[in-house]
Parts: structure tokens; sequence; C-alpha cells
């Protein structure tokens, strides 16, 4: 059909009276009957994405939704400078539950807690214990004040947990979830999150009594990062030494193999951790030496820690910081009864 209406154009075309050439070209008609050949090819390839852009523009706005919906209860808002700061020195840390009503906003027909009263004294160990859906997180969220209660009050030293800051409350406050979050930095740059001035003695003391040591000192933890631009620096670093061993060319191959790597990891948005970027401790805090197990990249979401290794660090990274309240949401899952 498009070749024939080419002939058609063709035919039908003015000729110039005075050059005796056609108004249309030949080479034209060919280069229209192949754009509108791919146009419609890559129409119909577009159109296989149809319903993703639309389940991707549905999903956008969901989340943009959550984004601008506002928060009842905004760490940032004005009136929070006017609250009752927490003062380390006289805080005890008693925690009291008096008579609290709460269901979450998903489920406005169904109450968690139905009239709780619970009085937690200071220098204490309690353990909430029952069986899933009994409300043991439920009352977590509520002494951080992630919820308010819909009735009843929570207080903290006799005091409603309304009327403190909320970034003074719960600097007050440690908890460790039971999947721990763990940065691609060091170990002990993931220790010194809790405290970043802390001193090498106190990380030392801090992974002591989470019982980190266990594994810091020994040689089975990876001592390297195998990004591709770490592979890069290490090749680069001791540059004579491999060409001596592989040949130039050889390494010259290995180089570009590794900058194609390098560029699909970023392209993946593969975080890259920087030496120093946590640690930026004055060097009398660096007086006890530590050993090199501190060094250990603990890998994206602490991919090269297993399950106990990860939950002893988030919990040494709590110690250091010697909460007035810490709150374990089964955070020794992982680990043996020892420990």
């Amino acid at each position: 059909m498009m070749f024939w209406a080419g002939a058609e154009f063709m035919e039908n075309a003015e000729i110039d009276p005075v050059t005796g050439q056609s108004s249309i070209d030949a080479g034209d008609v060919f280069v229209a009957i192949l754009v509108i050949m791919w146009a419609a090819v890559q129409m119909g390839q577009a159109a296989a994405f149809g319903p993703d852009m639309g389940k991707a523009e549905g999903a956008a706005t969901r989340i943009f939704q959550i984004c601008d919906y506002p928060s009842s209860i905004d760490a940032l808002a004005e009136e929070e400078k006017t609250k009752r700061m927490i003062d380390p020195q006289t805080f005890r840390g008693k925690i009291e539950f008096r008579k609290v009503w709460f269901r979450y906003p998903t489920r406005k027909e169904d109450f968690v807690l139905r009239g709780l009263d619970l009085v937690i004294e200071p220098q204490t160990s309690v353990a909430l214990v029952g069986e899933s859906g009994c409300g043991k997180s439920t009352f977590i969220n509520l002494v951080m004040r992630f919820y308010d209660v819909d009735d009843g009050q929570v207080l903290i030293d006799d005091i409603n947990i309304r009327e403190y800051n909320l970034h003074s409350l719960r600097t007050a406050m440690s908890l460790v979830m039971q999947e721990p979050i763990i940065f691609n930095y060091s170990i002990k740059e993931n220790v010194l999150y809790g405290k970043l001035m802390a001193s090498n003695d106190e990380v030392h003391r801090a992974c002591t009594d989470a019982r980190c040591m266990e594994f810091i000192e020994s040689k089975n933890l990876k001592q390297y990062d195998d990004t591709a631009d770490s592979m890069i620096k290490e090749m680069e670093k001791h540059r004579d030494a491999v060409v001596g061993r592989i040949g130039q060319a050889k390494y010259d191959e290995e180089i570009e193999v590794l900058k194609k790597q390098d560029a699909l990891e970023a392209k993946k948005g593969q975080f890259k951790a920087e030496e120093g970027a946590v640690d930026a401790r004055p060097d009398e805090l660096l007086t006890t030496p530590l050993s090199s197990g501190f060094g250990s990249m603990c890998g994206v979401k602490g991919g090269k820690l297993s399950g106990g290794q990860k939950q002893r660090v988030a919990i040494a990274r709590t110690i250091i910081r010697n909460p007035k309240i810490l709150i374990l949401d089964e955070a020794t899952s992982a680990l043996d009864e020892t420990s």
C-alpha cells in the first residue's frame, strides 16, 4: 500500500518545464516509507509499556500523597522548640501507661490496647511476652512516640510524653530492632554512629560488652571492600607488583573491565563508603589503638556480616550511648544463649 501510494505521488507530481525534473524524488519516497515503517514498529514497542507506565504513575501519585500528608507528630514543627527538654542529669526513665487505649489509624475498628495500666520503675528490666499481635511492638511505638494514644496517658518521669521535645525524648532512649540497620561502613564507624565523639576506649568497651570482639578479632571477616572502585584503587596502588606478575597488557585489560563494572554499579546507585566519612574525631580520642578487625567493612545493609553479628554491632552502637531507656525488640533473636 505504501509503495503504491508513493508511485501515485510520483506519477502525479509536477514537472518543472525548464529542467524537466519531477517535484518528488524517488529517494524521498523511500525515506518516507522507511520512516513510517520504523515509527509503526517503535509505537508498537512503546505501547507494550503502557500498563507499566500507568502503574508507575499511580504509585508515584500515592507516594507524593503520603509525603504531602501532614503528620500529627512532627519533630520539625515550630511548637517543638518550646517544649520541655530532658536533662540527662536528672532524667530517671520511669515509664507509666495510665488507662491507655490505642488503635492504629489504618485499623480504626480494632483497639490494640484497651485501658492498659503499667508502671516500669527506673533501673529495672522488663520483658513483654505474648502471642503475635498482642501489642508488644505497639508498646514500643507509643514509648518512642511514633504514635499518640487515643485515650489515656503515657508518662515518663511522671510527665506526659507529649510535653517533651520530641528530639530530646528520643535522644534519651535507644531502640534496637530484630533486623538492625547497618551501614556500608566499617564496624568502628557503625558503632560510632551511636556517639560520634566517643574515644577508642569507649568503642572497644562497647564492643566487648556486646560480645563483638569474638568476630572482630577473627580472621574469618572479610577485610576488603569488593566494589569495583575499591579494586581499581588497590590495583593502582600495587601497580608495579601486579604488572610484574600478569604483564602490562593483561593489567590494562583488567582495569578496563573494572571501570565498566564501576560504571554499572554507579548506574544502579550502589552506595560507596568513603574512608573517614563518619569518624571525624580529634587525635586525643584515638590514643588506644584498635585491632584491624574494627576496620572491616560491613557491606551494603550489613551484607558481609551474619544475622547475629549485625545484631551485636547494633547493640554495641546502643551501649556506647549509655541510654537511660534501652528497648530491645527481639534484638537477640539470632544470638546464642551465651551472647
